[in-house]
């Protein structure tokens, strides 16, 4: 347990059993494909390509596919502060 301690993202326990939720890798903006503007809408959708980084040895245990990238499509609202992202 001491060696995992810097991959360690959040610990509980309930019920006397230890719950660790692990780092296995993270992702960073890598690429990004294409942007469509919708101006009607004052919306944009992108499409972008993240690549995993920081991959530890807890990845092997990942519910993500094993490629080391994956595209997203993102969506984007114009505000009057700017572009806003939209989950």
């Amino acid at each position: 347990m001491e060696k995992s301690k810097e991959y360690i993202i959040e610990q509980t326990e309930l019920n006397k059993k230890l719950y660790v939720e692990l780092l296995a890798f993270e992702y960073k903006v890598d690429e990004v494909k294409e942007v469509h503007e919708i101006p009607s809408l004052n919306a944009a959708e992108v499409r972008t390509n993240f690549k995993k980084v920081n991959i530890t040895p807890f990845s092997i245990l990942s519910n993500e596919n094993t490629s080391d990238f994956k595209i997203r499509k993102l969506s984007f609202k114009k505000t009057s502060n700017g572009w806003r992202y939209c989950e």
